[in-house]
């Protein structure tokens, strides 16, 4: 029997919300059939295009592959977990290069080898991803001295902030798929910039401060940051945040747009 997955089983890496994130993300599918113990995790770079006997293919496209881990049963059925990175070289927008309309269903191809077979799902597009701890504190450092954001070390109005998040696409001057960044590796812009904005509770939305750098953390394939100056308008307690970047989507997505298609996940950031 082959692999099973769904297109919902494929999720961005950070934010685990449905869908592929943009080129260069991380993503992870959650399957049932491979036969895996504890954790396989690449060794080296490039990533490899085959680990565990996994194979993941996106659009055509041989994509590196991170880890393939056992997770253990869930709903009482045993799963894994395989992380892996979106290849650059494919489009956010299946067909958005000169004719947004070629893909009326806005889907991917994602193919999972395995074991001589192959199975096949046909995920949408997913935003951007904060990356959250696993005790809920989202992946945010003061940019004084890398100490992590936290209810006890709140953000100061006006001081620069380190979002780490995944899915935020292509970067200019390209980077091979698998590779990390060696230095500075900002977005590109042939799509627009992205925003980093209050989330609910806090309505409206307003500018949660300037952004500084977006592009690649250095060191660490599929991991973006974007540096932050803090507005000072910001209210003070837990406040709400998000990023919002569509990726060269349109925004007539037909019949209706993916679930958070341009939105990451809402965190909470303590502000004083």
């Amino acid at each position: 029997m082959p692999v099973q997955f769904d297109s919902n089983g494929i999720k961005n890496a950070a934010s685990f919300n449905p869908g592929l994130p943009g080129p260069g993300g991380l993503a992870s599918i959650f399957v049932h059939g491979v036969a895996v113990s504890g954790i396989v995790e690449a060794s080296g770079y490039p990533l490899p295009t085959t680990l565990a006997g996994v194979s993941i293919v996106v659009d055509g496209t041989p994509a590196p592959i991170l880890a393939v881990a056992d997770i253990g049963a869930v709903n009482g059925v045993a799963t894994q977990q395989i992380n892996f990175q979106v290849p650059f070289e494919i489009t956010a927008y299946p067909g958005s290069g000169s004719n947004h309309t070629v893909c009326p269903s806005c889907a991917h191809i994602v193919e999972l080898r395995y074991g001589g077979q192959s199975s096949y799902a046909s995920p949408q597009g997913v935003g951007p991803g904060i990356f959250v701890l696993p005790d809920g504190t989202p992946t945010i450092q003061h940019a004084a001295d890398y100490s992590l954001v936290t209810a006890s070390n709140p953000a100061v109005k006006g001081e620069t902030i380190i979002i780490y998040a995944t899915g935020l696409g292509s970067v200019a001057n390209g980077l091979p798929t698998g590779m990390p960044a060696t230095g500075a590796a900002p977005m590109s812009t042939k799509c627009g910039t992205p925003s980093v904005v209050t989330a609910p509770p806090n309505a409206p939305s307003v500018p949660f401060g300037t952004i500084l750098y977006a592009g690649l953390t250095p060191g660490s394939p599929g991991l973006y940051q974007l540096n932050v100056v803090t507005s000072s308008a910001l209210p003070s307690g837990m406040v709400g945040l998000q990023i919002d970047y569509n990726q060269c989507w349109p925004l007539y997505l037909f019949p209706f747009a993916p679930f958070n298609y341009s939105q990451s996940n809402n965190v909470s950031v303590p502000v004083k």
